[in-house]
């Protein structure tokens, strides 16, 4: 039956708030829950390749700077899908964005596992690449605008976690099972566990309200009231006028506007370069764990270990933004990252210090990219952040393609290994020279008003 307005119902409702007063229902957990498991999978989906490198370069005949490409194939792949499908999650829903994204991985992942050569490989990695740049959007947003303010960041945090853990769990699993079954049968089996999410988005995950709100006036308040209803919550009676007046279509140009430069710009440029190391050392580390010695199983555990320290560092970065802020967080990362990742290339001492260094450096340089993450999803309202976050991702993993393909031509120079990481680490510093400006506009300052309320037009 449908909802009928009553003086019960809240009138001048603003979506964007609707739940900062309530407590979180059974919904919005599933909501979570299921964010935080497609972040796993998009962990899964990008590392296999990293896990299978010396197995694909072994049957495929493939040199360092072949592997290279194969992984700036995904990453081009990834960067596409968070420019295009980012900017079309604001347009059709973010549900829709995200069961597409998840066909598009399932099948890319699947395929990748039947190639016979570079070329179909590097089209299969594309292919999952543009699903998982637009499915990474869609979750974030997805994420923010059903958590209540008060614990915002921190849930943002954890399901941005999940993208780690994926990856070392996939590391984990790799180990075990590959060189039983070969690459091709680990990657065919990771298409199939993404496609077995599709049925379950489908049944429990809802849209957006915020989305709802902006797209279809007429039916707003009774397709909110719909899910409101399955929540317990209170229904609504009317939509404030004043959403409405900021929920307007936009472009990419809308981001380079007024207040919205610095920051695009800033969050832009520093998660380039942020973007670069991390999948730099992503790609490589297991086969840079191999040439220095390690079997393939522990290499691929050093591998598994980075990604473990990646989740900490992610789960961590909820504390550290409401205590320091997204932007002072990410400065701290970086420069750890950097003294930590020297110290990696340089110790040959015990694998068990080894392992703890490479998690330390997963931490800072992984953890990082979720602060960056973060800070998109507060900074941008409504109505854009999945054009803001999605172009954050984008144009951020136009550094993930120059990463491996930088270190798989440097591996090929023979340069030491501490060559390579400095000049990685000396990255990160760049990228918390590039953000160090957004800390009066995304944290908060130092007398606690909100950064991005302070200047109204930071040209």
């Amino acid at each position: 039956m449908p909802h009928i307005s009553s003086s019960k119902d809240r009138m001048n409702v603003n979506p964007t708030t609707l739940f900062d007063d309530m407590p979180i229902s059974v919904t919005q957990k599933i909501v979570f829950a299921i964010c935080f498991v497609l972040n796993m999978f998009d962990g899964m989906d990008v590392v296999i390749v990293s896990y299978s490198a010396s197995g694909i370069m072994a049957d495929l005949g493939l040199r360092y700077g072949q592997m290279g490409l194969v992984f700036s194939a995904g990453l081009i792949g990834m960067a596409l899908g968070g420019l295009v499908l980012g900017f079309y999650a604001d347009k059709i829903g973010r549900r829709k964005l995200i069961l597409g994204g998840l066909a598009l991985i399932a099948t890319g992942v699947f395929l990748g596992g039947q190639s016979q050569n570079i070329q179909q490989l590097g089209a299969t990695r594309i292919l999952a690449g543009i699903g998982i740049g637009g499915l990474l959007a869609s979750v974030t947003a997805m994420t923010a605008e059903y958590a209540p303010k008060r614990a915002r960041n921190t849930i943002v945090m954890l399901i941005t976690a999940g993208y780690p853990l994926g990856a070392l769990t996939t590391g984990l699993v790799v180990a075990i099972v590959m060189p039983t079954f070969g690459w091709r049968l680990t990657m065919a089996a990771a298409g199939v566990l993404t496609a077995a999410m599709i049925p379950l988005c489908l049944l429990l995950l809802p849209e957006s309200l915020s989305f709802l709100a902006g797209k279809d006036k007429a039916l707003a308040v009774k397709k909110i009231n719909t899910i409101l209803g399955k929540m317990h919550h209170p229904l609504i009676g009317s939509i404030a006028s004043a959403f409405y007046q900021t929920h307007t279509g936009i472009n990419v140009t809308d981001l380079l506007k007024s207040r919205f430069r610095i920051i695009s710009i800033g969050l832009w440029g520093g998660l380039f370069f942020t973007f670069m190391t991390m999948y730099y050392l992503l790609s490589w580390i297991p086969k840079i764990a191999i040439d220095s010695g390690l079997s393939s199983d522990k290499a691929i555990i050093a591998g598994a270990v980075f990604s473990g320290g990646g989740f900490l560092g992610v789960w961590a970065v909820g504390a550290f933004a409401n205590r320091y802020g997204y932007i002072r967080s990410i400065i701290g990362y970086c420069v750890i990252a950097f003294m930590t990742m020297i110290v990696y290339s340089v110790y040959r001492g015990e694998l068990i210090l080894v392992l703890l260094i490479a998690m330390i450096m997963g931490f800072t340089v992984q953890g990082a990219v979720g602060a960056f993450y973060g800070a998109a999803a507060k900074v941008y309202p409504a109505h854009m952040k999945s054009t803001g976050i999605g172009w954050t991702i984008g144009v951020g993993r136009m550094g993930a393609i120059a990463g491996p393909f930088l270190g798989g031509y440097l591996l090929a120079m023979d340069l030491k290994l501490v060559v390579n990481f400095a000049i990685f680490g000396a990255i990160m510093l760049i990228a918390a020279i590039i953000i160090y400006p957004l800390r009066y506009y995304v944290d908060e300052d130092m007398f606690g008003h909100a950064a991005t309320t302070k200047p109204d037009n930071p040209d």
